[in-house]
């Protein structure tokens, strides 16, 4: 069990590394930034995106536990899960507006 979800969690982060580097390219290319704009964004969206990388890890978290339940599982259970999504999803949007503010101030 251990060997199998460090190998998923390898995996993930590997899966996460190659979109995020993908993302940024594509970001780079449609933002048309000039190098002063750039020097600034870049490191706020490198926060954001170590930020968002945990948030990520644990909605797949979430995910893998209830696929490991779904066979049997309860209502505690399904309550439990649903909460923590829902938290999820709030520490997200509330990550994804935490960065505009900061990337508003160093873009237009």
């Amino acid at each position: 069990m251990v060997i199998a979800q460090d190998t998923t969690m390898n995996e993930m982060a590997i899966i996460q590394e190659e979109w995020g580097m993908e993302k940024k390219e594509v970001i780079g290319a449609y933002m048309e930034m000039d190098e002063s704009k750039a020097a600034a964004f870049w490191p706020v969206y490198d926060s954001y995106a170590i930020e968002r990388k945990k948030l990520g890890k644990e909605r797949f978290a979430i995910i893998e536990d209830y696929a490991n339940a779904y066979e049997n599982i309860n209502d505690e259970q399904a309550t439990d899960l649903t909460n923590r999504m829902f938290k999820n999803n709030i520490a997200i949007e509330k990550l994804q507006l935490k960065y505009y503010k900061k990337m508003s101030k160093v873009v237009s």
